[in-house]
């Protein structure tokens, strides 16, 4: 999000689906299949770092106001982009 043309990320957002559930459309808005949490419950590195690839994507891509970054995060495998 940008103020005044300094871009700040806020905090990452992790969503949590029940076991052996797809996450689609309407297990996010309409069935009550996944739980947001805000901040996301992962260690402080990993939320710099999110957060910083963020605001990088952000301004390699020359976006303007706000943009959305969606990582998916797993500790056995890392940050995936």
């Amino acid at each position: 999000m940008e103020n005044n043309g300094e871009a700040k990320a806020l905090p990452p957002v992790e969503i949590r689906v029940r076991e052996k559930c797809i996450f689609n459309y309407d297990q996010k808005y309409i069935d009550p299949g996944a739980q947001e949490l805000c901040p996301a419950a992962v260690p402080r590195k990993t939320s710099e770092l999110l957060k910083k690839y963020a605001l990088a994507s952000h301004r390699i891509l020359g976006v303007r106001g706000y943009s959305r970054s969606n990582f998916i995060v797993r500790f056995d495998w890392g940050i995936i982009f």
